[in-house]
């Protein structure tokens, strides 16, 4: 256990030397004696810098020097790791071996970011009424325009384009950065053409 220093072994409640003994002819039980709390043990502990409801578990509250450690991270809803320290020092794995002190870890949290969405000006210029369900959002939100049919050019909204990527119909899924949003137009006559 935590803290006990192996002290020698036993054979059929025999103390013997090392760890090597002469086989009898019958089963044996062999045990493990151990000095009791004479080992130094050190106090693991953890907290939360950024926000209030991340919270951080570990494997072991206490430990002696050379066990393996884990802590396990449950991250507040919209916040990421900024980074992570171990008695100061940044880690980037969830697991380290107990050094012959205490140790603190630390989970530094930021607020998830929010990306900016604007509609490029060609857009209005082409006579579309256009309009973001949002101008603000997350990475992953999916994000949809609503617009008339078509515009006085008699042209219809294909695609739209965040940042030269095209999705197809009118919304698209938010990458991790601010996006213009430029829309893909075709001629209602080119849509008859194709339909027929």
């Amino acid at each position: 256990g935590i803290g006990n220093a192996f002290d020698y072994y036993t054979v059929n409640g025999v103390k013997i030397k090392g760890n090597t003994f002469k086989m009898p002819a019958n089963d044996v039980e062999v045990d493990v004696v151990f000095k009791v709390g004479t080992v130094p043990v050190y106090d693991v502990t953890a907290k939360v810098e950024g926000d209030t409801k991340t919270t951080v578990t570990t494997s072991l509250s206490r430990s002696d020097a050379g066990r393996e450690v884990t802590f396990t991270i449950n991250l507040a809803f919209r916040y990421i790791i900024d980074r992570v320290t171990v008695n100061g020092v940044t880690v980037t794995d969830c697991t380290f071996t107990m050094p012959a002190e205490d140790v603190e870890i630390v989970v530094y949290t930021i607020p998830e970011p929010q990306y900016t969405i604007t509609l490029d000006q060609s857009a209005i210029d082409a006579g579309f009424d256009i309009q973001l369900d949002k101008t603000t959002a997350y990475k992953g939100e999916t994000i949809t325009l609503t617009h008339n049919e078509t515009n006085s050019n008699k042209e219809f909204i294909l695609a739209v384009k965040a940042n030269d990527v095209r999705y197809e119909g009118d919304s698209f899924i938010m990458p991790a950065e601010d996006v213009v949003v430029t829309i893909v137009t075709r001629s209602v006559d080119a849509k008859q053409a194709q339909n027929t």
